[in-house]
């Protein structure tokens, strides 16, 4: 299961092509291998965590969205929309002069793995060994 965060109040296109307002509230997405394994779904401590840091009118950003969709069907995780360019988002400055030229970057729990085109594979690999060590922990 897949969640989408944003406090950014734009309309998003998910992958059944219907668009959904984001607002404060969390869109939650089920792979499409899960309505069939019944799969037990792990506690939420050991999903991992996405931010997607994004701009307005951003066309990389948009190909970033659709590569974690479908990285989605294949493996959960949260999936956090941060818009660099909303002034309403907290700490806003400090994501705005770290990224502004370098759009669309994705963070895993907090550490940078991807900048400008994100690679499917890559990123699946690295949020399985996510999923595995948060585990392995336990």
């Amino acid at each position: 299961m897949s969640r989408i965060r944003n406090g950014v109040g734009l309309l998003s296109r998910h992958r059944w092509g219907l668009l959904q307002p984001y607002g404060c509230s969390t869109l939650t997405l089920q792979p499409r291998n899960s309505f069939s394994t019944g799969r037990i779904t792990k506690s939420a401590n050991s999903i991992p965590q996405l931010t997607l840091y994004t701009g307005t009118d951003c066309q990389l950003c948009d190909v970033a969205k659709e590569v974690l969709d479908k990285i989605a069907k294949e493996t959960p995780f949260d999936l956090h929309l941060y818009n660099i360019r909303d002034n309403s988002l907290p700490d806003i400055q400090k994501w705005r002069r770290a990224y502004q030229y370098d759009i669309p970057v994705l963070h895993l729990n907090g550490k940078e793995i991807a900048r400008h085109r994100l690679n499917k594979e890559s990123v699946l690999d690295q949020i399985k060994q996510a999923t595995n060590q948060s585990s392995n922990e336990k």
